[in-house]
């Protein structure tokens, strides 16, 4: 049995789903946005020793109601005992998962061995980075192995914490396998077809803010009028710069872009397949750099042509040359002209579906219990 301390985030979700196919998990809910980093986020504003006061009473606070639900789940609650219980929940069981530093008072709490798995640096974010650092430090301390969504992460987390590298495990992000085709992908447009079809349609899927290159894609979108833009996902709006603000709102009004709004992770990997070239317009802000890009792996199945800029590692690191990197907005924009005059169609389109079936949530989770049954 492993309880899973369960951040809301869609890749956690999809990686504990693939873990429980074969494995009894508990999952306890655990709402970031809610249970912050000792109450800091919900009081950003407060400053001194009422805001750190009340900082500590919210995680308190919260460590509690989560440790309810543990508690619960566990189906250790009596009624006779609830009030001794909630004051300091203990649960035994064979292992528990953390998915967020802010959740290192409550796993103290927590008998067993303990496992951390760090989806991103959280130390990079604009709020409190010492508290976040603080929490790690302890989270990772009390965890018999840590696993880590990149090398890059992994590396630093190593480095900044003084722990063996060895006793870290990278575990990337993914694609889940059934919505893998059974068959490989083919260019939408073949070679020996004349381009009188609608025009090709280049994709951008994700969240958007300055963590992309968000002035380079106003650059290329004005030098392709023969191509068409699709942008699937959220915007940002705490992460977008006052710079990139503008650049977003040309491309919003743009007659060839068109945005679909937020939408549900598994809805992203279907819309990659309707896209003749994928751009991956990565940035250098923010923690780009540690990152494990699960639009990567949806681009992968679809098999299409896949462009991307620096700012995040693991692109090179697992896909190799099937991704084309781009240094510039120039690059992007030969590229793209290049794929035209190709009607899409690089040859690789078999060799990255190939590639995407290395990279399944249910690999993933194969990865994750086999070191946590070794633990």
């Amino acid at each position: 049995m492993t309880i899973v301390i369960e951040r809301d985030d869609v890749e956690v979700h999809e990686l504990i789903d693939a873990l429980a196919v074969d494995s009894p998990v508990t999952r306890v809910p655990w709402k970031p946005s809610v249970a912050s980093m000792f109450g800091e986020r919900l009081l950003r504003s407060t400053t001194g020793p009422l805001g750190r006061q009340a900082g500590r009473v919210i995680a308190r606070s919260l460590a509690l109601v989560t440790g309810v639900a543990l508690a619960a789940a566990s189906g250790g609650l009596g009624t006779a005992r609830a009030s001794q219980r909630l004051a300091t929940p203990r649960v035994t069981r064979r292992a528990t998962l953390a998915t967020s530093p802010d959740q290192a008072e409550l796993v103290s709490r927590i008998a067993g061995p303990r496992f951390y798995h760090a989806i991103d640096d959280f130390t990079a974010s604009p709020w409190a980075p010492v508290r976040v650092l603080e929490a790690e430090r302890k989270l990772i301390d009390s965890c018999r192995g840590v696993f880590a969504v990149s090398t890059t992460l992994a590396d630093t987390l190593a480095i900044r914490h003084g722990i063996s590298r060895a006793s870290i495990t990278v575990l990337p992000n993914a694609v889940p396998a059934d919505l893998i085709a059974t068959v490989p992908p083919v260019p939408h447009l073949r070679r020996h077809e004349a381009a009188d079809r609608a025009p090709p349609v280049a994709g951008v899927l994700g969240s958007l803010s300055s963590r992309i290159r968000l002035s380079w894609l106003r650059e290329v979108v004005h030098a392709t009028p023969w191509l068409h833009w699709r942008f699937v996902g959220g915007i940002t709006e705490s992460e977008l710069a006052p710079g990139d603000r503008f650049h977003l709102r040309w491309l919003e009004g743009h007659p060839r872009c068109r945005f679909e709004g937020r939408r549900a992770y598994r809805q992203l990997v279907q819309y990659a397949t309707k896209l003749d070239v994928a751009v991956m317009p990565y940035s250098e802000r923010s923690n780009n750099s540690h990152g494990s890009p699960a639009r990567m792996f949806a681009h992968l199945a679809a098999g299409h042509p896949i462009l991307s800029t620096p700012g995040c590692d693991q692109v090179d690191e697992l896909a190799g040359k099937l991704v084309t990197s781009c240094d510039d907005p120039g690059a992007l924009i030969a590229e793209l002209e290049h794929l035209r005059d190709r009607r899409f169609d690089d040859g690789l389109h078999r060799a990255r579906w190939e590639l995407a079936h290395q990279h399944t949530w249910s690999q993933r989770a194969q990865v994750l219990r086999d070191v946590i049954d070794r633990g």
